[in-house]
């Protein structure tokens, strides 16, 4: 797999010298570069040897293009830290190699330059600055090349290194297809291409792609690698993506080339924060400009709890508001610049690109917990589905955080559900205790209900009251489910209801009960007025009205009466008797004369009687009027 290697360094040290001598390549590419002598962009080179292969990643030292250099530093895998003998370490010579350490940077290489212009006393004086500038840092222990372009002094012996450079992508190649966008433009013939090195995931020819944060899709024309066109790439390659379906002038340098679906963008985040030694204090409320991929973005800092500043060298959690929107991810490492004037005061990992998601009381609490779950796949999505609580976690949701497949994470999240860690709600997740929380609570709250109402069957679920905070509906669908598969509680149509409880009813409820069918069975399909015959069978069965209610209700639950309208209710055997008898009619129209006939029954019950068997799909109305048995 390709290795990206990217110089660091002070202008003027030799870092697009070195890189033509070691490749061959001018990577200043820009008139203005040639022009001034001076590189303001980043470019790009390839070293190839056999199987193995090498890409240059080259950054200017000016400190007015420190913008573009961190454009750069985002996308290597090893820092070449290049010091001139003739000046040794200088100031951009610190601040670049203190980006890449703030970066996660890991391996490295260091080389002196120009050394035919300096006596070897003077190059010993700068190995000493250089061993006093990295000491207990990542390059402590890097080779150490003295070289000279001109006469190409130690050129080749630090060429063998660098091709010994191997980098382990494993985890990278189980992840959604990422590419930072770090240059734009278009070519005569091909439309729109962009460039980066892909952070993570495959991408093909003919592949869809999405644009973050633009919300527009576009399709791959075709692919190269430093100018050798491909049909599939993948993390760690230099690469170029020719775009259909999206303007050159609708891209630029930050926004991302990604899986479809496969990230969330955001404008807000929480992270850990490392402050520069050397650095003034990072302040609550400080405007800043945070470089994160290869997007550079102004923002507000947010400390937490009572903190209003961290000193240099120090660390702790912050808030960062952007003043624009990006495709964030949990581990993803950024810088902090100072506003004005512009400098390099801090470095930190995003830790919660989801922050708007959640409502957390103690979010210190949450971020120590994630931190600490970064590189454990089930750790990490217990403590997110823990933090959502009850409003559940989606699957979606928790890919996008670290961006994983969604298949990855589907996998490990039914692990966790056979391991009775989490379960599934639907189409999302919750912790497995919540959801037991929630079966307690409808338990408890069932049990009030059957005791303030004992004739009733059972209970919608709005009847039970609010449940919690911000419960998702599946969750509560789920805990439903669970409850009535352990035999906890019945589910009859819409209603709800203990067990355990039945409907128990006195002597003069059930001699009510038993009267009103016996009534309704007996006048088949000229039955009373229901108030009526209400305020006959209370007072006859000594049972108040609101009871009398409850019964009829109970009856209509039972599916042993029909309520046709508010004035008529009818027994269900006849009605189901009459329904049958209209599906034997030769000619499926009807209208209300012919009703009448079959039913034997005046206009006063045959008008409410239809209108109830359109409601009930027995008869449809067609437009003119009349109406037909379905």
């Amino acid at each position: 797999m390709s290795v990206v290697i990217g110089t660091a360094g002070h202008i003027d040290h030799g870092k697009t010298t070195l890189v033509r001598a070691l490749t061959g390549v001018d990577t200043d590419r820009l008139p203005d570069e040639k022009r001034r002598g001076i590189t303001i962009d980043i470019g790009f080179a390839e070293l190839r040897a056999g199987d193995e292969s090498v890409s240059f990643i080259d950054v200017p030292g000016h400190e007015r293009f420190v913008r573009n250099m961190l454009a750069g530093a985002s996308g290597i895998d090893v820092v070449m830290l290049i010091v001139a003998a003739d000046d040794g370490v200088m100031p951009q010579t610190r601040e670049h190699f203190e980006i890449c350490r703030l970066l996660g940077s890991e391996a490295g290489v260091i080389v002196i330059t120009k050394a035919s212009l300096v006596e070897s006393a003077m190059i010993d004086l700068v190995r000493d600055e250089v061993n006093e500038l990295i000491a207990g840092s990542f390059l402590e222990n890097a080779n150490v090349f003295v070289t000279d372009a001109q006469t190409m002094r130690g050129i080749d012996d630090l060429r063998k290194h660098l091709l010994k450079f191997s980098c382990d992508r494993t985890a990278a190649l189980h992840k959604a297809f990422r590419l930072p966008i770090d240059r734009v433009f278009s070519q005569k013939g091909f439309g729109t291409i962009v460039t980066g090195t892909i952070a993570a995931g495959r991408i093909r020819e003919g592949d869809e792609v999405e644009l973050y944060p633009l919300d527009k899709k576009a399709r791959v024309r075709g692919l190269q690698n430093h100018d050798r066109k491909i049909e599939e790439a993948s993390p760690g390659m230099r690469l170029a993506v020719n775009l259909a379906g999206v303007e050159r002038s609708d891209l630029a340098r930050g926004m991302v080339v990604g899986a479809v679906a496969a990230f969330e963008t955001a404008n807000v985040f929480d992270a850990s924060v490392e402050v520069c030694h050397g650095a003034r204090p990072l302040k609550e409320r400080q405007r800043v400009r945070v470089h994160i991929g290869t997007k550079e973005l102004m923002a507000r800092v947010s400390l937490f709890g009572s903190q209003k500043e961290i000193l240099a060298g120090g660390r702790a959690f912050a808030r960062f508001r952007l003043e624009g929107k990006t495709a964030l991810l949990a581990g993803e490492r950024f810088i902090v610049r100072s506003y004005s004037p512009v400098g390099t005061i801090a470095g930190g990992t995003v830790l919660d690109p989801q922050t708007s998601r959640r409502r957390l009381n103690k979010p210190a609490e949450f971020l120590t917990a994630i931190e600490g779950a970064l590189s454990d796949t089930p750790h990490r999505m217990r403590t997110l589905v823990a933090s959502k609580e009850a409003g559940g976690a989606m699957l979606t949701e928790l890919a996008a955080f670290s961006g994983d497949l969604l298949s990855e994470i589907r996998a490990e999240m039914d692990k966790l559900a056979a391991a009775g860690e989490v379960v599934r709600c639907g189409e999302m997740f919750a912790i497995t205790a919540v959801v037991e929380s929630i079966e307690s609570k409808i338990l408890a709250r069932l049990a009030e209900r059957h005791a303030a109402e004992p004739l009733a069957s059972g209970f919608r679920q709005e009847d039970l009251g609010k449940l919690g905070d911000r419960i998702a509906p599946s969750i509560v669908h789920e805990a439903i489910s669970r409850l009535e598969e352990r035999g906890k509680i019945a589910v009859e149509a819409e209603l709800i209801r203990l067990a355990s409880m039945g409907v128990s009813l006195s002597s003069s409820e059930q001699r009510f009960k038993d009267a009103f069918l016996h009534r309704l069975e007996a006048a088949g399909l000229e039955v009373p007025r229901y108030a009526d015959l209400l305020s006959e069978l209370t007072v006859k069965g000594s049972v108040s009205a609101i009871t009398a209610e409850k019964l009829v209700r109970l009856l209509i639950s039972d599916a042993r009466v029909v309520k046709v309208s508010n004035e008529f209710y009818f027994s269900r055997k006849v009605m189901d008797a009459l329904a049958a008898r209209l599906q034997t009619l030769q000619t499926r129209e009807i209208d209300v004369s012919k009703f009448k006939e079959i039913a034997g029954v005046s206009r006063k019950y045959a008008i409410p009687i239809l209108e109830y068997f359109d409601r009930e799909k027995v008869t449809a109305r067609k437009k003119d009027g009349t109406r037909v048995v379905i």
